[in-house]
């Protein structure tokens, strides 16, 4: 991968960083979550299905808004491409609302009635 010299290095130990948390508690909650799914009964999965396919589009969403800024084409770099910008931003904001609908499903499923 060719990384441009024009971000500073602080910027690539922020979002480096804050990537790899974010990638690792990722990981856990969605490991966490198929522990809980493997435990639970029939009906009681569902509600666990819709709250990690929940969880994944918001890691998606996140994921996404990196290409907002970043590179490539991000609008900090040397040659702004704001085609690739909007893209990113249509993505993240797409992947972020499927995401809590789908946790709003979720909790509706569980809810007792």
């Amino acid at each position: 991968m060719n990384f441009p010299g024009t971000h500073a290095a602080w910027m690539w130990a922020y979002f480096g960083i804050g990537g790899s948390f974010g990638t690792v508690f990722f990981l856990l909650a969605a490991r966490r979550m198929r522990l809980r799914m493997n435990e639970s009964s029939r009906p009681g999965r569902t509600p666990l299905r819709l709250r990690l396919l929940g969880l994944c589009s918001l890691y998606a969403s996140a994921f996404s808004a990196c290409g907002i800024a970043g590179p490539p084409g991000g609008l900090l770099g040397s040659d702004p491409q704001r085609g690739i910008a909007a893209g990113a931003a249509a993505a993240a904001m797409a992947f972020g609302a499927l995401g809590w609908f789908l946790f709003y499903l979720s909790e509706r499923r569980s809810a007792p009635r």
